[in-house]
């Protein structure tokens, strides 16, 4: 029926972001350019996409890809002084160099990705510890950058940018699906 045709069209999305144009490390990357651009941004519409249809079709090679887009941009693009998320490589003078901010809707979008991860992940998946980890550490790590008034700033680490509403919103997204999930402390996330 209509379910079924419209499972194969997810399938062959699903089969085309397989072999979707990748950089030296396989992380997606911008199709015919040999700057082997990437950025953080491809994790929020990957993750959510491959994790989904891979349950739904019970194919591990589609949650395996999932899990596999998301850790390879986290650990790319961590800045391990902040804790925080770059957002992007290949788009500087230099194409290996890394972007040097740590933009807010950049870091949501990495931390969604993780979010959608530790949520619907089967329970025994060989991926759930790293997953839950890395949004443990990212979720402690986006804390620290709250601002008095309890936004985030367009940019995370500068006392001038402004507010920025979005990534607010995705982080006070991914703080209460970890309280619900039980990944994260009431006493430090529900100040």
């Amino acid at each position: 029926g209509l379910y079924d045709e419209h499972l194969e069209y997810l399938r062959e999305y699903a089969e085309k972001t397989l072999v979707a144009p990748a950089d030296r490390d396989g992380i997606l990357c911008m199709p015919n350019n040999d700057k082997e651009q990437i950025w953080i941004d491809v994790v929020m519409c990957t993750t959510p996409f491959m994790l989904q249809i891979g349950n739904v079709l019970g194919e591990q090679k589609y949650i395996d890809f999932a899990a596999d887009q998301c850790f390879k941009m986290y650990e790319m693009f961590l800045d391990k002084t902040t804790g925080l998320l770059h957002q992007a490589r290949g788009f500087l003078a230099d194409p290996t160099q890394i972007t040097p901010d740590h933009w807010g809707r950049g870091n949501a979008w990495g931390y969604i990705g993780l979010a959608a991860l530790v949520e619907d992940l089967p329970a025994d998946s060989i991926h759930r510890e790293k997953a839950e980890r890395y949004f443990k550490d990212l979720s402690r790590n986006i804390l620290k950058y709250q601002n008095a008034r309890g936004a985030w700033r367009q940019e995370m680490v500068s006392e001038f940018a402004w507010d920025e509403s979005s990534c607010t919103g995705m982080f006070a997204y991914g703080f209460g699906l970890g309280l619900r999930l039980g990944l994260l402390d009431r006493e430090t996330y529900e100040e």
